[in-house]
């Protein structure tokens, strides 16, 4: 005889519900049908109609306040921080959720990694803006905020002196698509 991990009854053997892991190391869980089914019902409603206005307002927020820091911290160390960017994709991640209802899904990862991969391009074009500055020792208030400059050669440019800062935004785009995935039991065969 078996028990159940969320509700403590007793499960006859062969109608358990064994539930993978977090990882391969750590055990599978044992529920009952019912106990299944009601984690399943919860997450599924975790996926249905969510708030995209608040979703994206939040991951918005979020992300103008994490490009200010970014670019703040830039220019107090005199150089570029890709790391942010894993940051910034779990922290827009997380503001979307919450914004959304902490709600998950397919709608609400793509609104986190849009805004995600929009704040992480728009601190390279600030940095590097910056940069040009430090480098042309010119006042800053004489440096239009858009440059003339083609952007996307412009990027070109800073991704070529710092080209591990593309890992950076992979890593930060993989966080804010994946953090607000639907969840789904994993279920594994019993052993016999």
């Amino acid at each position: 005889m078996l028990t159940c991990a969320r509700c403590s009854k007793t499960i006859p053997e062969g109608q358990e519900i064994r539930v993978i892991g977090r990882s391969k190391r750590s055990p599978a869980t044992i529920l009952c049908q019912n106990c299944a089914e009601i984690v399943e019902n919860k997450w599924q409603a975790e996926t249905e109609n969510p708030n995209l206005l608040g979703a994206v307002s939040l991951a918005l927020g979020a992300g103008g306040i994490i490009a200010v820091v970014w670019y703040l911290a830039v220019t107090w160390i005199n150089h570029e921080l890709g790391l942010i960017a894993v940051v910034t994709g779990w922290l827009i991640a997380q503001a979307a959720m919450l914004g959304s209802g902490r709600k998950r899904g397919r709608a609400v990862q793509i609104t986190s990694a849009v805004i995600t991969l929009l704040v992480i391009l728009l601190n390279e074009y600030l940095v590097l803006r910056y940069f040009l500055i430090v480098e042309l020792k010119a006042d800053p208030s004489s440096v239009p905020i858009l440059l003339p400059v083609d952007l996307l050669q412009f990027l070109w440019y800073g991704i070529k002196l710092q080209p591990l800062n593309l890992l950076f935004w992979a890593i930060g785009l993989y966080l804010a698509f994946v953090i607000p995935t639907s969840r789904q039991l994993q279920r594994s065969t019993p052993k016999g």
